[in-house]
């Protein structure tokens, strides 16, 4: 460990110049202790001349002289480092899944709300409404889609889920989280410059979690600068090195004391009083990025402020073009078919009452039919009585689930299964992801766009028709050529 032994009983001041800095009151209260009691049992951590910290284990005992008193402490010190580092990685782990579970329940509930509410903000944007109100509820919707995102992103990040990567520009979605960031950086007098370059490489990664993790970096900093000075300013820069870019978020808040630079992306450390941070931003951002083959670290200075690093790989980027720009995900930029089914016969099955009643709202309006049913027992007495052309299934309901209800019409009516869109508000629980993974029917994750459903409804019928088509040319009688 490079500490002489002898230290540890020549006196307290040569070992104790050695611990660290957050241990010392506590060691040293139970050295104290110790006289009185003749025992000693404490477990700190040690810095040594290179910078490193170990952690070790010191136990003392009393040696006695012939009348039975104490006349000096005998023990010994042992490295404990890596029983320390396999305790932090079992609580660590354990933690996770913890939160995990604890996510996995609050993603089902929390996206079936969410989704009524895109799903009715958007029944009200297609209405003749005024323009003030179409934007207030175009933020509403978005807003439910962030929501709904970081639910996402912290069952990711403590379910370790592989990320959805593909080609994206990273200028153009740093200014999109700069956008989505602007009003409150009005509100706050926070100024803005943004130094990024346009025509950036392309580079393989999950949109919605680089975004997240820009999103998190930028909101830290608009709360450095307004708790230290009600003001500030935030400089986004990048720079491209040889195998990956460096995206540089610089405040001038007051900067981050040095004794808890190396603690910020620890989960749930915060140093924000109670109720103004969970302290999961930077730790979700950290995991984010490891799964992208990049990092993040921070660099600061009492009197310059704060320089959060991200990086990201160039590996398996592409040359971007002048101006590239992302494709938005938002409502109003998906297609739609304006194809009308009077015929067409929906079964929608859900337990959330509100969720069905917009969803059938909406196709009644484009001249579906529509049967609803509250879970699968209801749903499969529904299809012994009328025939669908498209089934929307949820996953999670009381009773008999979806996969129950998806695997007894596979056994009894098979023929029925090309006909399912599933819907779920937790597409990464485990026991979900596994059947998913079984399955070739289509999938809708909560919250969604009305567009989207539609689109995978229209999909469905027509395929199905397509192939009843092909049945019946099959089943007419061969032309007659006579003689």
């Amino acid at each position: 460990m490079g500490v002489p032994a002898k230290s540890f009983y020549e006196g307290a001041g040569p070992w104790l110049d050695l611990v660290h800095p957050d241990d010392l009151e506590r060691v040293a209260k139970a050295r104290e202790l110790s006289h009185t009691t003749g025992e000693m049992y404490e477990e700190f951590r040690l810095v040594l001349d290179d910078g490193s910290v170990r952690w070790v284990s010191n136990k003392g005992f009393p040696i006695r002289n012939e009348a039975g008193e104490i006349y000096r402490m005998g023990g010994f010190v042992e490295d404990i480092t890596e029983r320390k580092d396999a305790d932090l990685k079992m609580s660590e782990s354990q933690r996770l899944a913890s939160i995990g579970e604890l996510s996995a329940g609050v993603a089902h509930e929390i996206n079936n709300p969410l989704t009524s509410i895109v799903l009715y903000s958007q029944m009200l944007l297609d209405e003749d409404v005024a323009e003030p109100i179409k934007e207030s509820l175009q933020v509403v919707s978005s807003q439910a889609y962030r929501a709904a995102k970081i639910v996402r992103n912290l069952l990711q990040f403590a379910r370790k889920s592989s990320p959805e990567k593909r080609p994206l520009s990273i200028d153009g979605l740093i200014r999109r989280s700069l956008e989505m960031k602007s009003h409150e950086f009005h509100v706050n007098s926070i100024l803005v410059e943004n130094e990024t370059p346009e025509g950036l490489p392309l580079i393989m990664m999950d949109e919605h979690l680089i975004l997240q993790v820009l999103l998190n970096v930028l909101t830290n900093a608009e709360q450095a600068c307004v708790s230290a000075n009600g003001k500030g300013t935030i400089t986004v820069s990048t720079e491209m090195q040889d195998d990956f870019v460096d995206i540089q978020i610089h405040d001038d808040g007051p900067g981050i004391p040095a004794n808890l630079l190396s603690k910020i992306f620890q989960l749930f450390f915060t140093t924000k009083e109670t109720g103004a941070g969970t302290g999961l931003g930077l730790s979700v951002s950290h995991g984010i990025l490891s799964q992208h083959e990049g990092d993040i670290w921070a660099e600061s200075d009492p009197d310059a402020g704060t320089t959060f690093h991200i990086t990201l790989p160039l590996t398996g980027s592409l040359s971007g073009k002048e101006g590239t720009t992302l494709a938005s995900d938002s409502p109003g930029n998906r297609s739609i078919s304006q194809s009308i089914r009077p015929t067409s016969h929906v079964l929608l099955v859900d337990d959330e009452p509100d969720l069905r009643l917009v969803l059938s709202r909406q196709l009644e309006l484009r001249r579906y039919n529509v049967d609803q049913a509250g879970d699968g027992e209801e749903a499969w007495r529904k299809l012994q009585l009328f025939d669908y052309d498209c089934i929307l299934l949820d996953l999670r309901m009381p009773g008999l689930g979806g996969q129950g209800l998806y695997e007894r019409i596979q056994e009894m009516n098979p023929d029925l299964i090309k006909l399912i869109v599933f819907i779920t508000g937790d597409t990464v629980n485990p026991s979900t992801k596994a059947f998913l993974g079984t399955v070739t029917n289509p999938v809708l994750s909560k919250p969604f766009d009305f567009r989207e459903l539609e689109q995978l409804v229209v999909s469905v019928i027509d395929r199905g028709r397509e192939v009843a088509s092909l049945g019946d040319s099959r089943l007419e009688p061969p032309v007659s050529t006579g003689s």
